[in-house]
Order: structure tokens, then C-alpha cells, then sequence
């Protein structure tokens, strides 16, 4: 099969990306959902299409939360000359406004394990919360051990975990996990 043959059968099989769907977590979803839509406007010589095509073909690729949200955005060119380009920069402004690092990093810097809750939902909420912080990934693992010894119900373990002076997350984890069972 020739390079060009292989080249018109991808395009053929090119499929758009599912429904983007702003969800709990915009900015990942959002930065899927580009990486998707970019790789089959490649795949599938989307360019060479009718911008009205383009437009619509874009669109039917938005959940309704997200339809929702571009109906509110402000252009500066009518509907009918919008291009994709426009609509997906506007939904990056949207979605990069919504995250306020200082904020998150609070919210992730103050949440302590509740009375009841079981270690690993507290280390599951962490570690959703730390996405959104924006921390090198060289640094996210002491910075979620370090919360969650601050975070963590029991003094006793909190003890014990400040007494290892070379703790890493694995054995913070492994300490707290084996705390909370021996209780």
C-alpha cells in the first residue's frame, strides 16, 4: 500500500473525539478533550474542510454543560464567520480562568482527614485535590506526604511518622494504612 494510500485510509477511519463535558474537573477534561480534537483534525485533513463544517462538526463534539457554557461566551465575529480556532480559544480562557492555583493549593493545603473518614478516602481526596495545584511532579510526592502528616487524625500516627527521618510517601502511607487498621 503506497504512503499516500495509508494516509486517505486513516483519514477515511478518522472518528472525532467524545463529547467534552465540562465535569468536576475542567482543565483535565478540557486539555483530553483538545488533545483529541487536535489529533483527528490531523488524521483527518480537517482543514481542508468548509469552516461552516468545521464549526458544527466542533460543536456536536460539546455535552450539553459545554454548549451551555460556549453559548454565553462573547465574540467578536458573528456566528456564521466563527472558526473553530475561536471557539476552542475561548473555551482555554474559560477553562484556564476557572483555575485559581493560589486557591486550590488552599484548598489542598487545609484539608484535613474528617473525624470517621477512612485513611484511603482522605489520601483519595488528596491526591485529587494535588492535580489541580500545579506542583512539579518531582515535588508532588513529598508535598502529599507532608499533608497528609499534617492532615491526619491521629496524633499517635502523626507521632510515630514524624519520628522516620527519611519518610517517603509509600511508607507514609503504609504506616497510616497499618494505624488505621490496628484500631
Amino acid at each position: 500500500m503506497a504512503e499516500d494510500d495509508t494516509a486517505a485510509q486513516f483519514r477515511k477511519n478518522a472518528r472525532p473525539p467524545p463529547p467534552f463535558t465540562l465535569g468536576d474537573d475542567k482543565c483535565e477534561n478540557w486539555k483530553r478533550f483538545k488533545q483529541r480534537w487536535n489529533n483527528f483534525c490531523l488524521i483527518s485533513n480537517f482543514s481542508k474542510i468548509d469552516r461552516a463544517i468545521q464549526v458544527a462538526q466542533l460543536e456536536n463534539c460539546l455535552a450539553d454543560d459545554a454548549l451551555k457554557v460556549l453559548d454565553g461566551f462573547h465574540f467578536n465575529t458573528p456566528a456564521e464567520e466563527r472558526t473553530t480556532k475561536e471557539i476552542i480559544d475561548a473555551f482555554d480562557n474559560y477553562v484556564i480562568g476557572q483555575t485559581n492555583e493560589t486557591l486550590e493549593r488552599y484548598r489542598f493545603g487545609t484539608r484535613k482527614q474528617e473525624e470517621g473518614e477512612p485513611f484511603n478516602n482522605f489520601l483519595a481526596e488528596l491526591r485529587r485535590l494535588i492535580k489541580t495545584c500545579d506542583y512539579c511532579e518531582k515535588c508532588q510526592p513529598s508535598v502529599l506526604r507532608d499533608r497528609i502528616v499534617l492532615g491526619i487524625n491521629s496524633n499517635d500516627t502523626r507521632e510515630d511518622l514524624l519520628k522516620q527521618a527519611k519518610l517517603s510517601l509509600k511508607d507514609c502511607i503504609d504506616t497510616c494504612l497499618a494505624s488505621e487498621a490496628a484500631y
